[in-house]
């Protein structure tokens, strides 16, 4: 089960305002809309991302065991959707239980890992070239065509307080995120796993050590690679 984030955005400042609409006409609302556009294109390849980002523990196990496979996604959903519900100024709530370490099986293939990292970057890179960068541009086509339109100042003060706020605002939302959605390497995201195992899971040292062991299992290349020499 992966939980992607929820956006909520504000409709009432996704459209040029009432009071802005006699002024901000021809080219700059053409850019407007064409920005929107873009805008709402961009976002829906992000949101795909994300859903792809957000599976990155369960990428950790090979899938040519469907059974390995659905255990190690359950284990993994378990422990990071794990939450502590004690409230220190709260005592009649008590700590959550921890997760009994016998009921989690988890079986991290390094190499399957790094082999979803490499197509999700080609993906990224795509998205950060094509829709992201359209995106990008789009603010600017919108910014150069009101700035040639022959707004008064005070109408351009309006408008550019009315742009950066509102419509900017709303777009930071989804934005800001972009960058967020770089997947850690293989030692990064082991790290992740070892500490929500010990913060988690109730008497967690076999498990950790198994996963440990597991993670870090010499590749199939390695062993080729040393075997001549045992």
């Amino acid at each position: 089960m992966a939980i992607t984030k929820t956006y909520i955005f504000d409709s009432t400042k996704l459209a040029i305002p009432i009071h802005l609409r006699t002024v901000i006409t021809g080219e700059p609302a053409a850019a407007f809309n064409h920005c929107r556009h873009v805008a709402s294109r961009a976002f829906r390849v992000l949101k795909r991302i994300e859903q792809c980002y957000a599976h990155r523990y369960t990428v950790m196990c090979s899938t040519t065991d469907r059974k390995k496979y659905r255990d190690h996604g359950t284990s993994m959903d378990r422990i990071m959707f794990w939450k502590e519900d004690h409230k220190p100024r709260n005592p009649t709530l008590a700590p959550s239980a921890k997760i009994p370490a016998e009921i989690l099986t988890l079986y991290p293939n390094r190499r399957v890992y790094e082999e979803f990292v490499r197509k999700y970057n080609r993906t990224f890179a795509d998205f950060i070239r094509g829709p992201y960068c359209l995106w990008r541009e789009s603010v600017r086509a919108v910014d150069r065509a009101v700035a040639r339109s022959g707004l008064s100042e005070m109408d351009q003060q309006e408008w550019k307080r009315w742009w950066h706020k509102a419509f900017l605002g709303e777009m930071s939302k989804w934005e800001d995120d972009v960058h967020r959605l770089v997947l850690p390497k293989w030692e990064v995201i082991v790290g992740e796993v070892c500490r929500a195992i010990r913060r988690r899971v109730e008497y967690p040292w076999a498990l950790l050590e198994e996963f440990w062991a597991a993670a870090w299992r010499p590749l199939e290349q390695d062993r080729v690679r040393y075997g001549s020499f045992i």
